[in-house]
């Protein structure tokens, strides 16, 4: 199986927070935004739009293995 160009496993977007939250991709872009920035603080580098999965789930006290079923997808929990 091909990986889609710029995909990773191991970080959900901004569409995925939005499905896992039921949320408006505008709130769904200011959870990731918060979340990064947090990360940036404690000295960790981010990307635009796309959030760690362990992270997320950390902070909204999700499961991994939760996600992975809400997404229908294999999620990557470590590097």
């Amino acid at each position: 199986m091909r990986k889609e160009a710029g995909r990773s496993d191991a970080h959900l977007t901004n569409a995925e927070i939005q499905k896992v939250m039921g949320c408006e991709k505008s709130k769904a872009s200011r959870i990731s935004s918060s979340l990064n920035r947090e990360l940036q603080e404690k000295g960790y580098m981010t990307m635009c739009g796309k959030v760690p999965i362990k992270y997320f789930a950390e902070r909204f006290g999700f499961d991994v293995e939760d996600l992975r079923e809400i997404l229908g997808k294999n999620l990557i929990t470590k590097p």
